[in-house]
This record gives structure tokens, sequence and C-alpha cells, in this order.
């Protein structure tokens, strides 16, 4: 009888042990899918916010009125006021850099000269911008910051939130930053434990927070594994 009380007793234990585990995962999980929502909404948010900014759809109404030259007066005189908007949003949310472009994706103004200029209208997430919606790259490497990086674009109206879509607005977010949106979670697991981002077939598309792939793996390591095989499934 003690043998069976005490086996009966060791399950119930057991049983409350995993319903706690379980429970403690499913609630920090949920934790870090808000957590991580939050950050691309603050980015979406933000992005928006910019594009309404009255003095950067205003000199996009203005230069729509000049076939999108930039070389007339009244978007000369917009522009210093455009890069101090920009400048001050690239530093405070650490973007790579904050871009412009006309609905032909000719880019109008950066906060990096390196792409004025360009024309960007091959890329999908400038395509969608220009039909009005809010566009994600996937992360890609640029050789332009080298690094990894991601690109949130949104349209530019002619009244700010509605009317002709005149341009598009785009930032460029470092893979670092959103690494470390990622990587933080792991830290309430305890310092053992590891995270990272995979795609469907095991690429890394960041770098692991311990171990051999903590630098330069994003984009160029895939890892094989039993697990990566279960959570790469439903993607």
């Amino acid at each position: 009888p003690f043998l069976i009380l005490g086996i009966s007793s060791y399950n119930k234990a057991s049983n409350t042990i995993e319903q706690e585990v379980t429970k403690t995962g499913t609630l920090l999980l949920q934790f870090i899918r808000d957590e991580s929502s939050s950050y691309f909404t603050q980015m979406e948010a933000t992005a928006k916010v910019l594009s309404r900014t009255r003095y950067i759809y205003e000199a996009m109404d203005i230069l729509a009125d000049f076939a999108y030259d930039t070389s007339n007066e009244f978007w000369i005189v917009c522009e210093p006021v455009i890069n101090a908007i920009a400048l001050d949003a690239v530093k405070e949310y650490n973007f790579a850099y904050l871009f412009i472009t006309t609905p032909r994706g000719d880019v109008v103004y950066s906060t990096d000269s390196r792409i004025a200029g360009a024309n960007l209208l091959s890329r999908d997430y400038i395509k969608q911008a220009l039909d009005g919606l809010i566009a994600w790259s996937p992360l890609f490497y640029s050789d332009i910051i080298n690094e990894n990086c991601m690109v949130l674009a949104v349209p530019i109206f002619s009244n700010g939130d509605s009317g002709e879509i005149t341009g598009t607005l785009a930032l460029v977010l470092k893979g670092v930053e959103i690494e470390s949106v990622f990587s933080k979670f792991a830290a309430y697991l305890g310092e053992s434990v590891d995270s990272y981002l995979i795609d469907s077939q095991g690429l890394l598309l960041t770098n692991t927070r311990v171990g051999e792939y903590t630098q330069d793996a994003a984009l160029n390591i895939s890892i094989q594994s039993e697990a990566v095989d279960t959570l790469s499934a439903p993607i």
C-alpha cells in the first residue's frame, strides 16, 4: 500500500509539474509572440507617421506637380526639412537608413546618399507600397551597409492618409536590431538557452545566442536537426 501510495503521489506530483512547465512555456511563448509582434507593429506605425508628416507628403505633392524633377526650387527648399525629420528618426530607432521613392521607383531622397537616384521599382516591397499596402522585404544581405537587413515600405498619400499615392517611404532595419528582439527572450529561460530565427529550410535568419553560430551565421548557415524539422514544418 505504501508503494502504491508513493507511486500515486509521484504521478500526481509529476503531472502537476508537467502541467506547470507546459503552462509556463505556453505563457512565455505567448509573451514572445506579443513582444515580437509589438516590435514590428511599432515599426509599421513609425513608418506611417513619417509618411503622413505634413512636410513629407506636401513636399511629394509639390514634386509630383513638377513631374518629379528634383531640381525645382520648391523641392530644394523642402529637402533640408525632410532631411532633419529623417535623420532624427534614423537616430532614434537606429535604422540603417531611410529613403523616399517616386511612383516610378526612383529614389529622390535618402539618408544614405549611396542609393540616391537608384530605381527600385523591381523590388516587391516598393510595388506593394505603391498598391497602398504596408510591405516588408525578406531578410537579405545589403552590399550598401554590409550587413543583413529588412526593408519596410509604406505609401505616401497626397493628403497624408488619403488621396493619390505620390511615392513611398521606406525604412531599412538592421539585422542586428531584429536579432536582438528575439535573442533577449532567451534570457527569461536562463543563460544557457539559445534563440534564433530559421526559415522553412532551416536557414538561420539570425545568429544564435550561444554556441558556434553567434557570428556571421545568419543567411549563411543551415541547421539540420529533429527540432528544426519539427519547428520548420508549419512555416
